[in-house]
């Protein structure tokens, strides 16, 4: 029979999604995530950057 063995995982995410809307049926989204680990569980004084992502969408919708 196997043991499970204690793990620890300190990361803490971070999104931020923001949109602007010119004009109806026209919506530019851009967003931004960033991955960070912990030395201390829920301490937040340590954090430390893994990881960061950027992103832009433009929607536009066609009219017929």
């Amino acid at each position: 029979m196997r043991r499970t063995v204690a793990s620890a995982n300190n990361l803490f995410h971070v999104d931020v999604l923001l949109s602007y809307q010119p004009m109806p049926g026209t919506v530019v989204f851009a967003g931004y995530g960033s991955n960070m680990l912990d030395d201390d569980a829920f301490r937040f004084r340590g954090l430390k950057r893994t990881d960061d992502a950027l992103f832009v969408k433009l929607s536009y919708l066609f009219r017929l």
